[in-house]
């Protein structure tokens, strides 16, 4: 009777040993999946800022290949110039920041 319940203990011994582990496992999980929902949260309301601004991104000029592949290669556009020999104003400053970086149809990363 005595071997019976001294393996009772040590069964009970172990069953609140991994109940300890299984505890801090959950504690951790819940932790990272804490830190995933808030992420997800940031990166949703960014998503919807970048597809509310849809209309103003269309109104924008899209770039063209070749001024992609120029910007790539740091090649300067060549100026247009008008009958009279003097150079083209252009109509509108370069692009920079996030807008030179990504296409119009891209959300910014």
């Amino acid at each position: 009777m005595a071997a019976l319940a001294l393996a009772a203990v040590s069964i009970s011994e172990q069953i609140k040993t991994v109940g300890a582990y299984a505890g801090l496992a959950a504690i951790l999980g819940l932790a990272i999946l804490a830190m995933l929902y808030f992420a997800q949260a940031r990166e949703l309301r960014r998503l919807r800022e970048w597809a509310g601004s849809a209309p103003e991104r269309g109104a924008l000029p899209e770039p063209r290949p070749s001024d992609i592949a120029r910007r790539a290669t740091g090649v300067p556009a060549r100026p247009a110039t008008r009958a009279s020999g003097a150079p083209a104003r252009p109509a509108s400053p370069p692009a920079t920041g996030a807008r030179a970086a990504s296409p119009a149809g891209r959300p910014p990363t």
